[in-house]
């Protein structure tokens, strides 16, 4: 679950990268475009990780309401009935 996580931040920090070096080296950017973009960016890391967080937070307390000798996810294969 950690991997998921570090996996959005590292695309979050790529795609910021990718923002400012076509703002410092190419001319196609719209002024204001980075920032912006760059703002909108951060906003969707914050959110990702809220609902991230509450997820983990909802099976935490699923789990610990449940019966402890269960596992915590069952994979069930397909035409297999639980």
């Amino acid at each position: 679950m950690r991997l998921t996580f570090f996996g959005l931040s590292i695309l979050f920090i790529l795609s910021i990268g990718w923002v400012v070096s076509i703002k410092l080296f190419t001319d196609l950017a719209i002024p204001g475009w980075a920032s912006t973009l760059c703002l909108s960016l951060f906003n969707s890391v914050l959110l990702c990780s809220g609902f991230f967080a509450l997820g983990l937070l909802l099976v935490h307390s699923t789990h610990l309401r449940s019966n402890t000798n269960k596992p915590l996810f069952t994979v069930v294969r397909g035409g297999e009935q639980p």
